[in-house]
């Protein structure tokens, strides 16, 4: 019976594995055996005592008295079908694990395993460990964000800037002394280095990921000639007498989490053919550019983390809203200095409207032509006033070249005005005031305040802040706006303007209305009087000479007439209505702005 059940599980276990291999065999790397071997006995052995001596800082994650050591590690990634594990557990486990050590940000550290793979395979399916490492050295290995993996891209070469950044990340590459020795392993990793491993038992290999939960404790298979597969040693446990590793076949199928276990027996029996150690021949992050945002007559601009040797060279360009006839630089100090300065610069920009074309003067301090429809005047003050430097810094070391850019916001004059409807503005009409110029006063502050100086002198009617204001007048007569703008250059710019507000048109009818005519007027309220003894009304001749629409309604609301008007006294026909009591309404813009009840009696 025990028999019969040991065959189920054996059957079961082969069956398991032809459907695994026939999706994941391609995982494992094609590479001879022997010329491998050959080469790995070329490689220099590592000094222990040199990495003692040199322990790689902020690697370690969890050391538990030396019995439990776990390293950082980058999160889990996936080669697909490209037979780039050497590459991945070379350049993106080892190497990026040492890069960790320096930027201690992922986001930084990550390297690119298509830099080295693309570059050192042999084909789509196979690489030399050899070849990756001797990229490593001589060329480094960019970041991951630079280069993304492309399981699908094998032939893809690194530009100049990827270059650039990998030379600045470079490492040298030794062997173990034993590749059998457990207690060599565990030195290596307690100084804070990973270990990269090679295994030939794919068969096995493939059983423990996919059908053993990622714990690899027996060999039944012989090695494989022609394939082998690559992985990264980051912690050993003790307790549990096992080395965890991270592995390029992602987290969602097979293993633990991205990582599997191997025993110390299985290691002390040759289960590694070869055993790679990196140490840092340079870990440098990138050339930055340090200086300000925003700029009012002159600033200093610096590149840092140049690579000793490097050149440099700099460049302005101008991006505004508009267009622009040509760019001129604004650094006012040599173009090949590590610092430079920039400076106000004059250059113009040409705007065409049809078949007219106004040029504009960035740097005098004016327009050459005034604003002129359908330009916006406010994008003209804006040009006017604010400009955008891209500042661009090329920095070339070893014939690749890498160039940082940084977006400078440049104060060329202090123009500004407020935008907002010139129509005629009555009482409790809300209208908006827009800041139009310098957006850099946007960010520093920008107040508002409003006062009545007719008929109450100096009455402080409102306040506000912000880029914009609304406001309702409270009663007819003239107003002061005042606009103060806070640069961030400390400058302040005061601009006002003197608004009158007329009262809202009123509508007054003589009732009843016995004769078929009505007389209604159009009034501001106060400029109307009254003449009792003959009950006529009187008003001032128009000042808006605005149209207005009048409606009558019937009180069950019917609408029995409409006329427009500009005049303030108006006669309509009412003849032929029947008596009763009516609605007259006052319309502006589609807007009920008054109404009267008006009250026809049938002429006795």
């Amino acid at each position: 019976m025990k028999k019969i059940l040991f065959l189920l599980s054996a059957l079961t276990l082969s069956i398991s594995l032809v459907a695994t291999n026939s999706y994941k065999r391609y995982k494992m790397s094609s590479f001879d055996r022997n010329t491998a071997a050959k080469e790995y006995a070329l490689v220099p052995r590592v000094v222990l005592v040199d990495l003692y001596d040199d322990t790689l800082p902020n690697t370690i994650l969890h050391n538990y008295g030396d019995t439990i050591v776990e390293l950082v590690s980058p999160p889990a990634g996936d080669q697909g079908i490209q037979g780039s594990c050497n590459a991945w557990a070379l350049g993106y486990g080892c190497a990026g694990i040492q890069a960790y050590s320096a930027f201690q940000d992922w986001s930084k550290a990550l390297r690119s395993p298509s830099f080295l793979f693309n570059q050192g395979k042999i084909n789509c399916d196979s690489s030399l460990m050899s070849s990756i490492a001797s990229l490593l050295h001589f060329q480094g290995v960019c970041s991951y964000q630079n280069m993304p993996y492309d399981e699908e891209d094998c032939s893809t070469q690194p530009n100049s800037a990827q270059k650039f950044e990998a030379s600045l990340n470079k490492s040298i590459y030794t062997r173990l002394n034993s590749n059998i020795d457990t207690s060599e392993y565990k030195q290596v990793l307690r100084a804070g280095y990973p270990i990269c491993v090679i295994t030939r038992y794919v068969l096995d290999f493939e059983r423990m990921w996919f059908l053993e939960d990622g714990i690899w404790d027996y060999i039944n298979q012989n090695p494989s000639e022609k394939e082998g597969h690559t992985t990264c040693i980051v912690g050993y446990n003790d307790h549990i007498k096992k080395f965890k590793v991270l592995n390029s076949w992602g987290n969602e199928e097979g293993g633990d989490n991205g990582f599997y276990w191997v025993t110390y027996n299985l290691v002390n029996n040759g289960c590694f053919e070869e055993a790679y150690v990196l140490q840092p021949e340079c870990n440098e992050e990138l050339p930055i550019i340090e200086g300000p945002d925003e700029m009012c007559s002159s600033a200093q601009y610096a590149v840092h983390n140049i690579p000793e040797g490097a050149t440099i060279s700099w460049q302005c360009v101008r991006t505004n809203p508009i267009n622009l006839a040509f760019y001129e630089p604004c650094i006012t100090s040599s173009t090949t200095d590590t610092i430079i300065t920039l400076g106000r610069c004059t250059s113009s920009i040409f705007h065409s409207s049809g078949d007219e074309t106004r040029e504009f003067d960035l740097g005098g301090g004016g327009l050459i032509d005034p604003p002129f429809p359908p330009f916006n005047p406010c994008l003209v003050a804006i040009a006017s006033c604010d400009t955008v430097c891209e500042l661009r810094a090329t920095v070339t070391s070893g014939g690749n070249s890498y160039t940082m850019t940084k977006r400078v916001r440049i104060l060329i004059s202090d123009n500004q005005s407020i935008d907002y409807t010139h129509d005629r503005w009555s009482i409790g009409v809300y209208r908006t005031f827009t800041f139009c110029g310098s957006v850099m006063a946007i960010a520093a502050g920008i107040e508002w305040n409003i006062r009545m100086i007719a008929p109450y002198y100096n009455t402080v009617v409102a306040n506000g802040t912000g880029g914009t204001f609304t406001f309702a007048p409270p009663a007819a007569g003239t107003y002061v706006l005042t606009m103060t703008s806070t640069k961030s250059c400390d400058n302040v710019k005061t601009t006002t303007d003197t608004l009158t507000v007329y009262s809202t048109p009123r509508l007054m009818v003589v009732n009843p209305v016995t004769n078929g005519t009505a007389n209604i007027s159009i009034y501001q309220e106060e400029e109307v009087y009254n003449n009792e003894a003959s009950d006529n009304i009187y008003l001032e001749e128009s000042k808006d000479n605005e149209i207005y629409t009048l409606e009558l309604w019937h009180e069950n609301a019917n609408l029995i007439k409409r006329i427009s008007t500009k005049d303030p006294q108006v006669e309509m026909n009412v003849s032929g209505l029947s008596q009763g009591i009516y609605v007259l309404l006052l319309i502006k813009d589609g807007i009920i702005i008054d109404s009267k009840k008006m009250m026809i009696y049938n002429d006795l």
